[in-house]
């Protein structure tokens, strides 16, 4: 008897590593990884972790930035930024081109003076999604 309860707990402690592993391995997002760009500085990346970031610049240096995560909702994607349960900015892919289409009222706090989320499409780019940077050259993925 007491060696069936020990093979037991034994039992039920491995299943507990596994789903522990489980847990701990990189998220898959709605989309692969990657970059997609548009004119000059303006993108969004996607990392094999599934964490992703955009950035829109509007005049001069003034932008929208954010990081977070890509998300399915449905049969549109939605850019959830990190730590934010209000913003959600809705995303229309179109074959290689991702556009921003609009964004919670909550989301304008991501965007300076003279910057708009949404703009022209961005379109998949060969480059790695570590070359975008922000407004100091710090990688956004």
């Amino acid at each position: 008897m007491r060696i069936s309860i020990l093979l037991l707990t034994l039992f039920l402690v491995a299943c507990g590593d596994a789903a522990r592993d489980a847990d701990a391995s990189p998220a898959q997002g709605a989309l692969e990884a990657g970059l997609w760009t548009g004119s000059e500085r303006d993108g969004i990346c996607v990392a094999n972790d599934g964490k992703a970031a955009f950035i829109r610049f509007g005049e001069g240096d003034a932008n929208c930035m954010a990081q977070g995560t890509i998300e399915n909702d449905g049969d549109a994607l939605v850019f959830k930024p990190r730590g934010d349960d209000e913003c959600r900015i809705a995303i229309l892919q179109e074959g290689d081109v991702l556009t921003v289409e609009r964004g919670s009222e909550s989301c304008a706090y991501y965007c300076g003076s003279g910057a708009s989320l949404i703009g022209e499409g961005l379109r998949r780019s060969n480059g790695d999604p570590a070359e975008l940077r922000d407004i100091a050259g710090d990688r956004l993925c």
